[in-house]
């Protein structure tokens, strides 16, 4: 659509009728331009005389209104680089490198194929119809797929070091490969000055471990690899010895803030023994809660027998100094309700006959072997 016909003296075109779009004039052959300004046609273009765009696409820029010259780049062209190109039209896009199923798209600036659709560098799957081989180390354990390496794990974590794949293994001499009764060191008692020694070297900065902590995986494997192992007698009777009269968390008075704190953080879903009622709960004993007493067991007169027997003290010769504040019960040796006879029954404190729950086993020879000595109670 025409918005002006113009009519001037300084140039006759072949056509008398000149239109202007915006300042610019052109006649009816669309290879001439004219440039319309204050004293009319001012200078004669042609098309084909424009250069092309820098970016290489082949089409040519137009004459700037900022500066007198050709632009260099056509609008939109500016950020496309030397090694720009556009996506090929004769070639179909590859699929990701990891496996998913989907093509990748084309990358303008390399000009190729992209070897993996975004985000999915890493998550290499892993190949159908094949198995995890067995771990090199010999224990008979599949290993992991290893992402990173598109390939199976030749070891186990942590299993890398084991027997001859050690780099030491074979050149220590006599030591090499000796493990348990065979090795040379096999029950050795380091004397209290050797241990000694030995403590105050790992002590502070000079332990190799100062300042660092597991991660979250090697904190799995050790909770996994020590799951149903129970300590034995001698190994509880030893660290209770070792921790009798040691300030080990008694007496500490926590501050009111700290308390608020853990408070918090224990709330709702994050407290361990949230929704843990019933079977769920680890003090769950196939609900003999609900048994009832025997018949004596009502009679208030004979558990005041019991408390005087025992000189209403706790009877755990490990009982925490600080529990004499708390109340006294009269506890079961073999926890069952309906045994109420004396040579089963104990006075402990609140704390003590709590503990007394978990490791029933270890708890009822422990009691049974003190009333054996104070009452010469003989048991089966």
């Amino acid at each position: 659509m025409l918005n002006r016909i113009v009519k001037t003296n300084k140039f006759k075109p072949e056509s008398l009728h000149v239109a202007t779009h915006g300042g610019a004039i052109t006649n009816s052959i669309p290879s001439q331009a004219f440039l319309f300004g204050e004293n009319g046609i001012s200078k004669f273009i042609r098309k084909d005389s424009a250069p092309l765009c820098a970016c290489g696409c082949g089409e040519r820029v137009r004459k700037s209104t900022n500066y007198k010259g050709w632009n260099k780049y056509i609008f939109g062209h500016g950020n496309r680089g030397e090694y720009y190109q556009e996506e090929p039209h004769n070639s179909t896009a590859p699929l990701c490198a990891c496996g998913c199923g989907e093509r990748v798209k084309w990358d303008k600036w390399k000009r190729k194929w992209n070897k993996y659709i975004f985000c999915h560098r890493g998550q290499i799957k892993i190949p159908p119809n094949s198995e995890a081989p067995l771990c090199g180390c010999g224990c008979s354990k599949k290993t992991n797929w290893c992402k990173y390496r598109k390939q199976w794990n030749k070891f186990i974590y942590g299993h890398s070091q084991r027997g001859k794949n050690n780099n030491r293994y074979g050149k220590i001499g006599a030591m090499a490969g000796k493990y348990g009764k065979e090795h040379p060191m096999f029950g050795y008692k380091y004397t209290e000055e050797q241990l000694k020694i030995k403590s105050e070297s790992m002590k502070g900065e000079q332990n190799h471990f100062y300042g660092k902590s597991h991660k979250i995986k090697t904190r799995k494997i050790i909770s996994e690899s020590k799951k149903g192992q129970k300590q034995s007698i001698e190994t509880i009777e030893k660290h209770r010895k070792f921790m009798k009269g040691r300030q080990h968390a008694l007496g500490i008075i926590h501050t009111f803030e700290q308390r608020q704190k853990w408070s918090k953080e224990r709330k709702g879903n994050n407290n361990p023994m949230y929704g843990r009622l019933g079977p769920l709960s680890p003090a769950w004993r196939g609900g003999i809660a609900a048994e009832p007493y025997c018949d004596i067991w009502l009679d208030r007169g004979y558990k005041q027998s019991i408390l005087e027997r025992d000189n209403y003290t706790c009877q755990n010769p490990n009982c925490r100094k600080s529990c004499t504040h708390l109340p006294l019960h009269i506890h079961h040796i073999n926890n069952n309700k309906k045994h109420c006879d004396p040579w089963n029954l104990l006075t402990l404190c609140n704390s003590c006959n709590g503990r007394a729950k978990f490791n029933i086993q270890h708890w009822v020879i422990f009691y049974q072997n003190i009333m054996f000595e104070k009452y010469d109670y003989k048991y089966e």
